[in-house]
């Protein structure tokens, strides 16, 4: 378990806003947590606008949300993507060791890069991109039910 305050830079999507685009993880998320030199994420977060962006999108993966960690010495950043299926998360994998954009921006920040760890996410029965809309407390189930 990993616990974090974050914060979005202005270009990253909202809830509220991948929630009215209808955006969906319908296989899954993506979620990278990118350890970086200290005082670099926002250095990090601006390639990712430039250079991330495009690339993961020809990959087949749309972003979710880019972050950085909030009251530590501005040295994690954290993504999320989501995918459409299990082939495109499969030719994503390739893509990241292989002759691609998506290799070729990995590459390009790794000078600020300490570490880089992937995990794969599915959304929980509430989730908003599942539900198309923030959890509200009529939701909610007693725990003998769930």
């Amino acid at each position: 378990m990993v616990d974090r305050i974050l914060v979005a830079p202005d270009w990253s999507p909202s809830v509220t806003e991948l929630c009215a685009e209808g955006a969906t993880g319908a296989a899954g998320y993506c979620h990278e947590l990118v350890g970086c030199r200290p005082g670099s994420a926002l250095e990090l977060l601006e390639s990712i606008r430039a250079s991330a962006l495009p690339a993961y999108a020809e990959a087949g993966l749309d972003l979710v949300g880019a972050f950085r960690r909030a009251m530590a010495d501005d040295d994690e950043v954290v993504m999320v993507w989501s995918f459409r299926d299990w082939s495109t998360w499969s030719r994503f994998e390739q893509l990241v060791d292989g002759d691609s954009a998506v290799a070729t921006w990995r590459v390009g920040v790794r000078p600020v890069v300490t570490s880089w760890e992937r995990t794969l996410l599915v959304d929980a029965a509430l989730a908003p991109l599942r539900t198309g809309r923030q959890p509200e407390v009529s939701d909610r189930r007693p725990l003998g039910e769930i």
